[in-house]
């Protein structure tokens, strides 16, 4: 019989491939807006052109899940505001050394029920249920959500806060207000819920990739010590689903190597 996961891993091989290949190859030099509020050191292996460690074929699986969500959401908007709505928009901060990929931006659209333009922009977040759980089941599930999400679309909107300054020019020109939303999607069952993200990320954003900076401009000569080191990681879970792990060594990783 057919092995049809190795067919499908094989394709999603390629797949990942070719968009590294598009996306990143030849910009090593930029920190990744998708990793903001992430251990500093991530950072510091990015900028290196470090190798990730490859991920199985099962994650291989999982980030496909969502990349597919993603492209149909962003589908619907571009059905329903054709060229006023801009998907995987390229995004850069040069004095941050950030460069990243916004999931939809809809700019200088008028909003009726406020009577004012202003430009949204979303970042969609696919969860499974442990973590839909985590952040919005019963009070005595919750629990102290990581503002990984927030920091990221905070980033973005840095970016087209500062669009005169983006190293990518940009075809069209975000008006003030810049409003950010998240929209989670449960992959279980598909539930859907949109949430809007304070103005006050931008700045938590800001702060954070000043602290990047500073961090690798630190440790140009050696390679920084995890767990020995401020903001190495920033979460305690992180190293176990870190890119990198079989490179860093940390003290905090529990998987195999």
């Amino acid at each position: 019989m057919l092995d049809v996961e190795t067919i499908y891993n094989d394709m999603l091989k390629e797949l990942n491939a070719a968009n590294k290949k598009e996306r990143y190859d030849g910009n090593e030099k930029w920190f990744h807006a998708s990793s903001a509020g992430r251990c500093f050191k991530i950072h510091w292996y990015s900028i290196r052109g470090t190798e990730q460690d490859q991920p199985s074929a099962k994650q291989r699986r999982v980030f496909e899940q969502g990349n597919i969500t993603h492209k149909s959401i962003q589908d619907a908007f571009a059905k329903k505001f054709g060229n006023k709505v801009f998907n995987e928009q390229e995004l850069t901060i040069p004095r941050l050394n950030v460069r990243g990929f916004s999931d939809i931006i809809v700019p200088d659209i008028y909003i009726e029920q406020l009577q004012t333009n202003m430009t949204l922009i979303y970042d969609i977040k696919t969860m499974n249920a442990f973590s839909w759980r985590t952040k919005y089941g019963q009070k005595k599930n919750r629990k102290a959500q990581s503002g990984l999400a927030e920091l990221q679309i905070g980033t973005y909107s840095i970016a087209l806060s500062e669009y005169m300054n983006c190293e990518q020019a940009l075809d069209f020109i975000p008006v003030q207000p810049i409003v950010m939303s998240i929209i989670d999607y449960k992959k279980d069952d598909s539930t859907m819920k949109i949430n809007l993200v304070a103005k006050r990320t931008m700045i938590e954003a800001e702060q954070y990739w000043e602290e990047v900076k500073i961090f690798v401009s630190n440790f140009q000569q050696k390679e920084p010590k995890a767990g020995n080191v401020v903001g190495c990681p920033k979460l305690s879970w992180e190293c176990n689903y870190c890119p990198y792990a079989s490179k860093c060594n940390s003290p905090l990783y529990k998987g195999k190597k």
